[in-house]
C-alpha cells in the first residue's frame, strides 16, 4: 500500500476560482507535475483502489470537490500507466478539515486482488458492487458476530468500514426476491394462484367477497 500526504499541494474549487481559463490550466499543470516528482519512484500495478484526499479548512461540495482532484487523477491515472476510466482502477475523493490555512493532499493506493484479504467499491448505473474477501479466520470472526445479540456489527477491511445493524423493520432486500412459479408475494404473504392449493385459495377468497 501506498499512502502519501503531499503538504501545500492546494485543491480549489475550479468552478468558483476567479481568473482566466489559462490560471486553471496552469493550476493543473503545476498540481500535475507535483505528483508525478512525488510518485515518481514508487510503483503499483493494477488492478487497485486509489484514494484521493482534499486536506483544507473549508469543504467543498462533491461535484467542485472532484473537479479539484481531476488533475490529480490524470497524473495518478498516467503513473498507473492507465486511462483515468480504465475499470480496473477504483477511484474515490474525499475531504478532510485541516487547520487555519492547512492545505495538503494526502493519497492512497491500495492492489486489489479478489484472491487476497481486502475489498474495493464499483459504482455501476443503478446498484455499486462492494466486493470483500476475508481470509477464514476474518469470516469465521464477522460470521460470529452477525449471529450474536448485538444490534451493530463493525468490520474494517482494506480501507472500506462495513456496519451491519439489525432493525425490525421488513428487509428491502427480501421485497426484491421474485416469487416462485404459480405464487403472487401479497402482503408479504405468499398465496399460490395454481393447483390444487390455489383451487382452496381462489375459494376462500370467493367466500370473503360474498360476507
Amino acid at each position: 500500500m501506498i499512502d502519501v500526504t503531499i503538504p501545500g499541494l492546494r485543491l480549489v474549487s475550479e468552478a468558483n476560482a476567479r481568473g482566466s481559463w489559462h490560471g486553471g490550466a496552469t493550476r493543473a499543470a503545476r498540481q500535475r507535475s507535483i505528483v508525478a516528482l512525488v510518485f515518481r519512484t514508487l510503483r503499483c500495478a493494477v488492478p487497485c483502489n486509489v484514494r484521493i484526499v482534499r486536506i483544507a479548512p473549508s469543504r467543498l461540495d462533491d461535484d467542485n470537490l472532484a473537479r479539484a482532484a481531476k488533475a490529480v487523477r490524470d497524473e495518478l491515472a498516467s503513473w498507473l500507466g492507465v486511462d483515468d476510466r480504465d475499470e480496473r482502477v477504483s477511484w474515490s475523493v474525499a475531504q478532510t478539515k485541516g487547520g487555519v490555512r492547512e492545505y495538503a493532499v494526502r493519497i492512497i493506493v491500495r492492489p486489489w486482488s479478489p484472491s487476497e484479504s481486502g475489498g474495493r467499491v464499483t459504482r455501476g448505473a443503478e446498484v455499486d458492487d462492494v466486493e470483500v474477501v476475508l481470509t477464514p479466520v476474518a469470516r469465521a470472526s464477522l460470521a460470529a458476530a452477525l449471529a450474536g445479540d448485538g444490534s451493530t456489527v463493525g468490520a474494517v477491511v482494506a480501507g472500506l468500514r462495513l456496519t451491519f445493524t439489525t432493525t425490525s423493520a421488513q428487509s428491502s432486500v427480501a421485497a426484491t426476491v421474485a416469487p416462485a412459479a404459480g405464487v403472487v408475494a401479497t402482503s408479504g404473504r405468499p398465496v399460490a394462484t395454481t393447483g390444487a392449493a390455489g383451487a382452496v385459495a381462489r375459494k376462500r377468497n370467493a367466500r370473503r367477497r360474498k360476507a
